[in-house]
């Protein structure tokens, strides 16, 4: 029996409009099926030699901070936080510093002598995001010294990691924490930046203490020193700080306009692939480029004569970003951080002592003084970051923030002790904390109460 033709037709429209609608509503319960599905939550837990790994995913947002995107992190804990003997002061933010490679990621560390395996002794909470090009993103370049980027992911990560920690039920202080060195000075001071700002701050209100080293923070002064100086002994950073903008703010710009042809023919095997360390990236251009670890290399061998002009239409356009995400070209008082330390070597051969300098006389003029500069160390860029490591331990031994001294709340507890065995399973060492085993301990193979390692 055949339909009206007033009928067919209203029952055709009526069934296009149910299949819209039925799709519509079958979309928005996918897309909040999978918003849902990627709220934070912990993916392994893992005993290391020395200090539990929890890793976990948490959501924030991508590079144009709208975007959502799902990230990977780790929490790191002592053994004494992780049986629940001691309970933690609180937590750290952990900004980490210059990675190239996949085995370098926050997820990726197992070993005690990383600064994740020193600064679990201080039995707090740390949480170190992979940021976005490594982990389960490790297939994207990295935004390298975009500090807000960073910071925000950096920030996400952390107030994800409390949460769960309270809902695996661990109690811990409300001490909060911002700690990097390096790349993660400079991040750690856009964390700060981004607390002053207003940035989720309902659940992060202030920070405690920053103890923060050898940063990039004026990132145009960096720039002029290898410009000034022809010669780069650092020369991955270069690279990866192109990259950053590129991957911000480089819609008109390409790897082809920075770097000259024999470079950029080699940034697939080297930058791309993600399987070698920034130390192991340094070395090789270096070696192809006609440098050496010690002195460094020339970098027209391999930038354009465009990139060593300051007055190119290139660093022009470029020159913006690199203020943009700078710590000293705009007015800004970190007064939501109660204190902060920094620990940089006046001989700092990969990030110049003029971004100290700058950085603590941008903090003065912009009323900011309840700050401290270390800078007695006479070593490198890698061997002042131990000496931070260890200043950060040291300081936390006794720190309380002066909202708790006033309270005479006391969260510190004993450090943890370790037994070392040789390769042969005799016992070197006995009763002794991470840093003794570091500074005592000669290079080998042994095992730590039953873990074996290598140094």
């Amino acid at each position: 029996m055949r339909l009206p033709m007033f009928l067919y037709f209203a029952t055709q429209l009526f069934m296009r409009k149910t299949v819209i609608l039925l799709t519509s509503i079958l979309l928005s319960a996918l897309a909040f099926a999978g918003f849902a599905s990627t709220s934070a939550e912990i993916v392994s837990r893992k005993e290391t030699a020395t200090f539990w790994r929890y890793n976990f995913r948490y959501e924030t947002t991508d590079v144009d901070g709208k975007t959502p995107i799902v990230l990977s992190a780790a929490i790191f804990m002592s053994r004494q936080v992780h049986d629940k003997e001691y309970k933690a002061p609180g937590c750290a933010i952990l900004n980490h510093y210059t990675i190239t490679g996949n085995c370098e990621a926050p997820t990726n560390v197992y070993g005690i002598f990383s600064f994740e395996g020193f600064l679990q002794q201080s039995n707090y909470f740390i949480v170190e995001s992979d940021g976005i090009g490594f982990g389960i993103t490790s297939k994207r370049s990295q935004p390298y010294l975009s500090g807000r980027v960073t910071a925000r992911n950096n920030i996400d990560a952390f107030i994800a990691a409390r949460s769960l920690l309270a809902a695996e039920g661990f109690e811990f202080g409300d001490i909060v924490l911002n700690l990097g060195y390096s790349q993660g000075g400079h991040s750690g001071m856009w964390v700060s930046r981004l607390v002053e700002e207003g940035y989720r701050a309902e659940e992060l209100p202030r920070i405690d203490l920053a103890m923060l080293g050898g940063g990039p923070y004026d990132l145009q002064a960096t720039y002029n020193q290898i410009v000034d100086s022809q010669n780069s002994l650092y020369p991955v950073a270069i690279p990866l700080i192109v990259g950053g903008y590129l991957s911000s703010e480089g819609a008109n710009a390409k790897y082809e306009d920075f770097f000259l042809p024999d470079f950029v023919m080699r940034l697939p095997q080297w930058f791309e692939s993600k399987e070698s360390s920034s130390g192991e990236l340094n070395g090789q251009i270096c070696y192809v480029f006609g440098g050496s670890r010690e002195n460094g290399v020339a970098v027209s061998s391999f930038v354009s004569a465009d990139f060593l002009n300051r007055n190119s239409d290139l660093m022009r356009r470029m020159s913006a970003w690199l203020d943009e995400n700078s710590l000293v070209s705009s007015a800004w008082c970190p007064s939501k951080t109660e204190r902060m330390a920094f620990v940089h070597s006046r001989i700092d051969e990969v990030v110049p002592y003029i971004n100290m300098e700058s950085l603590a006389g941008f903090l003065s003029a912009n009323g900011y003084d309840n700050f401290a500069v270390i800078d007695n160390s006479e070593r490198s860029h890698t061997q002042t970051g131990m000496m931070y490591v260890m200043a950060v331990l040291q300081q936390l031994e006794t720190y309380q923030p002066m909202r708790l001294a006033a309270a005479n709340i006391d969260y510190h507890n004993s450090p943890q002790l370790f037994d070392v065995e040789d390769a042969e399973g005799n016992q070197v060492m006995s009763g002794v904390t991470v840093a003794e085993i570091y500074q005592s301990l000669p290079s080998g193979e042994y095992s730590i109460n039953g873990f074996p390692f290598y140094k």
